[in-house]
C-alpha cells in the first residue's frame, strides 16, 4: 500500500489504500502513524468528498484521544459530528467522547452540555453520560443539577452497570450538602448491592456520618463491620483510625485497646502509644469543658502512668479542672505536682497559678516562695512582673513591711510595669510607711493617689486620709473631705460608705446626735453590699443600736 501511495497518489485506489492503512495503524495502536497519514488524507480535497472521510475524522479523533491529546481530539470529534447527521451508535459514542474531551480539558459547562445531548437523544441503559455530566456539574458547584442527574439515573436504571458508582456519588453529594438522612439511605442501599466494591466504602461513609452527628457508638459499630467483613479492604486502615478517635472522644481508650487484643493486634500499639492514647482521651475530656469527668479521666491516667512523659501536663490539666469547679486546695496541690515534674512549658503557668491560689487562701509564705520562683523562671516580662507584684503583696501580708516597702519602691520606678501596677506598688509603699512610722512619706503618697478616686486604691487612700483627720479630731475637715469625695461621683461606693460612717462618728463625737443618726440611716437606706465580706451593713447596725440604747 505504501508503494501504491507513492507511485499513484492521485488514484482512488491509492487514497482508499491509505485510508485503510490508517485504520490498520489505529488497530495496532500506532496512533502517531495513524495521525500522520490521516492528516495527510484529510488535507486531500478529493478525499474529503469520499464517504470514508467521516470515518477518517473519527479515526483521527480517537487516535488523539488515546494519546491523551484531548484538545486535538475535541476538534476532530466536533468535525465528525458536524459532517454526520444520522443518529446512530457512532454519533452517540462520538458525542460521549467529545464530552469527555471537554471534561478532561476543564471546560465543564461544555462537557455537561454534551453529556446532556447523549442523555436526551439516546434512551438506553448506559448511564455513563448521566454520571459524567453530574460530575461536571459538581465541579462547577452546581449541586442541584448534579443531584437531579444522579437521582434520575438511580431511579430509572437500577440494573445499569454503573448503578453502584452513581448511587455512591449521589450519597457523597448528599454528604457535601449536609443531608445526612438521604446520604445514609444511599449508602445503606449499597450495603445490599451485588457489587461489593462499594461495601466497605459505604460503611466508612456511614461511620463518618454518625461520627459527625455525635452518635459515636453507632460510628464504632460501622467501623467494626469494615474490619470484620472486609479485612483486606483499603478502608480498614481508616476504620481503625476512626474507631480509635471515637473511643478517645468517648473517654474510653481502654476499650479500644481491649478490641485490639481481641483481634490479636495489640502489638500494633507500643506501650508509649497506648499511654499517649489514654492521655489524649483524658485531654479531650478536659478540652470539652466537662471538669468533673476530666478530673476522673486525668486521675486515672496519673495512677496508671505515674512516671509517664505526659505526667506534668496531666497534673496541669487536673489543677485547671479543680480550679474550674472551685476546689482551690486540690488545684494548688495539683499545680505543685506539675511544678515538681516539669521545668518547661507548663511549669511557668503552674507556678503562677499556684502562687495566686496560695495567696487567695491566705497561705502567704507558700505564695511568697512561689512568686519568687516565678520571678526566677519567667520567660516573659509580664509573668516576671506578676511575680514581683505577688512577692510585694505576700511580704506585706506577712507583715514584713521593710521588705514590702523595698519591693514597692523598686516596682514604682520600673517603666516596664503597667500604670495600675505602679499605683498598687505606691499604695503598698504608703501603707508600709504608715506601719513603719514614716507618716510624712505615707501622706505624700496617699495624697497623690487619692487625686483619682475612680479606682479602689484612690478611694481607699481618701478614706485613710479622712480617718487620719478624724483620729486627730479635725472634724470640720472630715466633713469637708467626705462631701468632696461624694461630689467627685466616685464609683467606689464601699469606701464612700466607710467615709460617711466616719462623718456620722464625727457628728456623734460632737454630740450632734440627730445629724449622726441621719447620716447612718442614709447609708443604711441607700447602700447595697458591693464587696466580699462587706462590713458596712454591720457597722451601721451597730451604731444605730448604740444610739437607740443611749436614747438618742
Amino acid at each position: 500500500m505504501l508503494k501504491a501511495s507513492e507511485n499513484d497518489s492521485n488514484s482512488t485506489i491509492t487514497r482508499l489504500a491509505n485510508y485503510f492503512l490508517t485504520e490498520c495503524y489505529y488497530i495496532n495502536g500506532s496512533y502517531n502513524e495513524a495521525i500522520d497519514l490521516g492528516k495527510y488524507l484529510a488535507g486531500d480535497a478529493t478525499f474529503r468528498k469520499y464517504d470514508e472521510y467521516r470515518m477518517l475524522l473519527l479515526n483521527l479523533a480517537y487516535s488523539y484521544f488515546n494519546l491523551n491529546k484531548f484538545e486535538q481530539a475535541q476538534q476532530y470529534f466536533s468535525s465528525f459530528l458536524r459532517t454526520s447527521s444520522a443518529l446512530g451508535s457512532l454519533n452517540r459514542d462520538a458525542t460521549v467522547r467529545l464530552a469527555d474531551c471537554y471534561f478532561m480539558i476543564g471546560d465543564y459547562q461544555k462537557a455537561a452540555d454534551e453529556y446532556a445531548k447523549v442523555h436526551q437523544k439516546y434512551s438506553d441503559n448506559d448511564i455513563y453520560a448521566n454520571y459524567q455530566g453530574a460530575l461536571a456539574y459538581g465541579l462547577m458547584n452546581d449541586y442541584t443539577n448534579k443531584i437531579e442527574l444522579l437521582s434520575e439515573a438511580v431511579e430509572n436504571h437500577p440494573k445499569a452497570e454503573l448503578y453502584p458508582a452513581v448511587l455512591y456519588e449521589l450519597g457523597r453529594t448528599y454528604v457535601q450538602r449536609n443531608n445526612a438522612d438521604q446520604a445514609s439511605k444511599c449508602f445503606e442501599t449499597l450495603l445490599s448491592s451485588e457489587d461489593s466494591s462499594f461495601y466497605s466504602r459505604s460503611l466508612l461513609e456511614l461511620a463518618m456520618i454518625n461520627s459527625n452527628s455525635g452518635q459515636r457508638q453507632k460510628a464504632i459499630d460501622y467501623y467494626k463491620r469494615i474490619v470484620r467483613d472486609t479485612p483486606e479492604a483499603e478502608e480498614v486502615k481508616d476504620a481503625m483510625a476512626g474507631m480509635e478517635s471515637q473511643y478517645q472522644l468517648l473517654g474510653n481508650p481502654q476499650e479500644y485497646l481491649a478490641y485490639l487484643d481481641d483481634l490479636g493486634m495489640s502489638d500494633t500499639k507500643t506501650s508509649d502509644e497506648k499511654e499517649l492514647m489514654i492521655f489524649n482521651a483524658a485531654e479531650q475530656v478536659y478540652l470539652s469543658g466537662n471538669s468533673n469527668n476530666a478530673i476522673k479521666s486525668l486521675l486515672s491516667f496519673i495512677n496508671s502512668y505515674p512516671n509517664g512523659d505526659k505526667l506534668a501536663q496531666a497534673y496541669f490539666y487536673l489543677a485547671e479542672s479543680y480550679k474550674a469547679i472551685g476546689r482551690n486546695e486540690s488545684a494548688a496541690d495539683a499545680y505543685l505536682q506539675c511544678m515538681s515534674k516539669e521545668k518547661g512549658i507548663y511549669s511557668e503557668a503552674a507556678t503562677r497559678n499556684y502562687a495566686e491560689i496560695s495567696y487567695s487562701l491566705g497561705k502567704y509564705t507558700k505564695a511568697l516562695e512561689a512568686y519568687e520562683t516565678l520571678i526566677a523562671i519567667a520567660q516573659t516580662t509580664k509573668n516576671r512582673n506578676i511575680g514581683r507584684l505577688g512577692k510585694m503583696m505576700s511580704n506585706y501580708s506577712l507583715r514584713q513591711y521593710f521588705k514590702a516597702l523595698n519591693d514597692a519602691q523598686k516596682l514604682a520606678e520600673d517603666d516596664s510595669m503597667e500604670p495600675e501596677d505602679i499605683r498598687q506598688a505606691q499604695f503598698i509603699a504608703a501603707k508600709s510607711n504608715i506601719v513603719l512610722g514614716d507618716r510624712a512619706a505615707a501622706k505624700q503618697l496617699l495624697t497623690e493617689l487619692c487625686a483619682n478616686t475612680n479606682d479602689a486604691i484612690g478611694a481607699e487612700c481618701a478614706y485613710i486620709l479622712i480617718q487620719d483627720l478624724y483620729d486627730a479630731g479635725n472634724f470640720e475637715q472630715v466633713e469637708e473631705r467626705v462631701y468632696a469625695l461624694s461630689e467627685s461621683k466616685t464609683p467606689q461606693v464601699y469606701w464612700l460608705a466607710k467615709c460617711f460612717i466616719l462623718l456620722g462618728d464625727s457628728f456623734a463625737d460632737r454630740d450632734q446626735w440627730e445629724q449622726a443618726r441621719a447620716t447612718y440611716e442614709s447609708v443604711r437606706d441607700g447602700y447595697k453590699a458591693s464587696v466580699p465580706n462587706d462590713d458596712v451593713p454591720e457597722q451601721i447596725t451597730m451604731r444605730l443600736n448604740k444610739l437607740k440604747n443611749m436614747g438618742k
